[in-house]
């Protein structure tokens, strides 16, 4: 898969609507559950942030939308720290 956001050395692969992530560079290997991978589709696509927790919310039917925009967030964190997405990628998404 071709990704839109992530670092040019990480390979994508979509198993059974989960997204992992292995670096060309070394044996790191990064999943994500269903809604990590839900996250990273919207992400993908270039929403918004307000879009991107609204998704996530009518998705899986969850009130809180602070407490899912932290979750989206830290999702983008953990994606940053693990250097499968450069900064300037998800730049809008941050706080």
């Amino acid at each position: 898969m071709k990704s839109k956001i992530c670092n040019e050395d990480i390979i994508i692969r979509e198993i059974h609507g989960q997204f992992v992530f292995m670096s060309k560079n070394n044996t790191d290997i990064c999943t994500l559950n269903d809604t990590g991978s839900f996250i990273f589709k919207q992400l993908e696509s270039q929403a918004s942030l307000d879009d991107v927790v609204n998704e996530v919310m009518s998705e899986f039917e969850i009130d809180d939308a602070a407490q899912v925009q932290k979750d989206v967030q830290n999702l983008i964190q953990s994606l940053l720290d693990n250097n499968i997405v450069p900064a300037q990628a998800v730049a809008s998404f941050q706080q």
